[in-house]
């Protein structure tokens, strides 16, 4: 099993995220489907009032933890500890422009495991 990144971690999170669309999507269901028609006005009325607030809630709570995610990364959190191990000098020799990404944008290759 390979080592979760941060990356990992933003992707996950922004995966939870989609309970307020699954929310958003019962609360249409039960509003549009006829199998719910009969219930008493009172009771669909609490329900979806009930599913408006957890979506509202969700939306909060996801919004205060990608707030921490994003504090975690610009105090470097989540820097590469493998990384740390490494001089500038070493670092600077690890890497080197892609030859054939060609322009002026080039792509930067890891060569550590090839030297």
């Amino acid at each position: 099993m390979s080592k979760k990144t941060r990356f990992d971690l933003e992707q996950e999170i922004m995966e939870c995220w989609t309970v307020t669309k699954d929310i958003e999507t019962l609360y249409e269901y039960i509003g549009d489907h006829e199998f719910f028609e009969g219930m008493k006005p009172e009771h669909t009325d609490k329900i979806l009032n009930i599913m408006i607030g957890m979506s509202q809630l969700y939306e909060v709570k996801f919004d205060k933890l990608f707030k921490t995610f994003e504090e975690c990364l610009q105090l470097n959190e989540f820097r590469d500890v493998e990384f740390d191990n490494y001089t500038s000098t070493e670092w600077d020799q690890a890497f080197e422009p892609d030859p054939t990404a060609g322009g002026a944008i080039q792509e930067i290759v890891d060569n550590r495991d090839t030297k």
